[in-house]
């Protein structure tokens, strides 16, 4: 189908006009191929004929029909496999160990491979322009990260974002962690503090206080989820993006609304005074720290290990074999929470590392915020040495989880293997797909006549949230948000 001037508005015609066509109008096609450009999902050696944007006005509601056949079909296996093979392997949910994993390091080289045997990508096929390229001082690698000494700012106005699409799987559970580590070496950007994103979902606030990690949980609901920063102040900068897919076994959104996220306030190790444990430990490269001692006092408290050969757990062995128990019990305090009413879902995991425990004999209670969520609660009370909690809270500015024995009944005190906190944040529904898809296949087409464009550049993630593109109107109807106007 070619757009006609009979298509638009008659006091601002858009014309997508190609240097070799005679009648100066094109036919949009069905994707076929994907092409460079900044904002990643088009890249391919095969172009169609450029296009040339002519600054005027288009009226989307007055072409229903000319959506219906821009809309390009769904990306096919093939061209999200180029992103997923370049990163080392493809295939959500599938059980070998790394398949599926994107790591990306910005400003980075290709293919390098850590000594956790992951592959990373650099992120040049999303931002090819090394202007924002920055290496870092820092004083050593940490325990959780590479050691990437680069971060890749990007110079953008106020409430602008720049986004990072990546291959996922409707329907399947992913785990997406940016790393943004600041250095006050780094010339040229005042106190940055941006927002992050997944899909328009805001999971975290970054500043320059200091080393930042953002983390999320959720459900994939396209062919591509957006990993976004949104400026506030400064210039937003990251290092690192890793997406995993969680295998089948995953309980994380179990019993959930299916619209709603996780983001990762702490998962630690209990008993462990060592290195992070993660990939391959961890076959879903979950990030487990040692605690800190600013939230628990292990003075008073007595750190056990024991190997462990087999347990039917969702969390890595290596996690298991250490935890801590006092005699009467202990509390882990955070103060530092969002200062409003916040759900938050804590996992629990326990195992008795000490044969001699029989059934009955450690019995402890479990409160949070000083209400009693789990009374009586006793490991191997169904015969098995691992066990698995989950309690839901409502938390403002500070929580309190302690583990108290029930006396007069129980021998030993409490113990704890290790646990996790998660801040439940709801999905927030993005533009209608088909809007986007059409916009993203005009996207492309422009860029190749306008490489070097800023405008099309700041044409990145979702067109309408939390701010629209230049150039676009935007109206929000019957739950879902729709462009109006180019």
């Amino acid at each position: 189908m070619a757009l006609t001037s009979a298509s638009y508005t008659p006091q601002a015609p858009l014309e997508l006009r190609s240097p070799s066509s005679s009648s100066g109008l094109v036919p949009l096609r069905r994707r076929q191929a994907w092409f460079p450009f900044v904002g990643g999902r088009t890249r391919s050696s095969s172009a169609p004929q450029p296009l040339e944007l002519c600054p005027t006005k288009l009226s989307f509601a007055a072409l229903p029909s000319a959506f219906d056949q821009l809309a390009p079909a769904p990306a096919s296996e093939n061209e999200k496999r180029e992103i997923e093979e370049e990163a080392g392997g493809r295939g959500a949910g599938q059980r070998e160990l790394g398949v599926g994993f994107i790591s990306i390091k910005c400003c980075g080289g290709k293919g390098q491979t850590d000594s956790s045997s992951i592959t990373w990508i650099s992120d040049d096929q999303w931002y090819p322009d090394e202007t924002g390229c920055q290496s870092i001082a820092r004083a050593s690698p940490d325990n959780y990260t590479t050691g990437h000494d680069k971060v890749r700012y990007f110079y953008i106005g106020n409430a602008e974002k720049r986004c990072y699409s990546l291959p996922t799987t409707p329907d399947h559970d992913y785990l997406i962690r940016g790393t943004f580590p600041f250095s006050n070496t780094v010339l040229g950007s005042e106190s940055p503090t941006f927002d992050v994103l997944v899909g328009v979902t805001p999971i975290g606030l970054v500043d320059s206080s200091g080393e930042s990690q953002v983390e999320s949980i959720f459900r994939a609901t396209d062919q591509y989820t957006d990993f976004c920063l949104v400026q506030e102040t400064g210039d937003p900068y990251i290092s690192q993006i890793e997406l995993r897919p969680l295998y089948d076994d995953s309980s994380y959104l179990d019993g959930k609304d299916s619209a709603v996220l996780l983001k990762l306030v702490d998962r630690v190790d209990l008993g462990n005074s060592g290195n992070t444990i993660r990939f391959p430990d961890d076959p879903n490269d979950r990030l487990w720290t040692s605690p800190d001692t600013e939230r628990v006092s292990l003075s008073a408290i007595t750190a056990i290990n024991n190997t462990i050969s087999k347990a039917a757990a969702k969390v890595p062995l290596k996690v298991l074999e250490t935890a801590i128990t006092n005699e009467y019990s202990f509390q882990f305090l955070y103060i530092d929470l969002e200062t409003r009413d916040c759900n938050y879902t804590i996992f629990l995991h326990f195992f008795e590392l000490d044969d001699n425990v029989r059934p009955g004999q450690r019995v402890f209670d479990i409160y949070l915020n000083n209400e009693k969520q789990k009374a009586n609660f006793d490991i191997r009370e169904k015969g098995s040495n691992y066990s698995e909690v989950a309690l839901n809270v409502t938390a403002n500015g500070s929580l309190n989880l302690t583990l108290a024995r029930v006396e007069n009944r129980s021998k030993f005190g409490p113990i704890l293997n290790a646990y996790e906190i998660m801040q439940i944040r709801k999905w927030v529904q993005g533009t209608n797909q088909r809007d986007v898809r059409v916009m993203d296949r005009v996207k492309d087409g422009l860029l190749q006549q306008n490489k070097e464009n800023k405008k099309l550049e700041g044409w990145s993630g979702d067109p309408c949230q939390p701010s629209s593109w230049d150039g676009l109107a935007c109206h929000y109807s019957n739950g879902s948000t729709i462009i109006t106007k180019l």
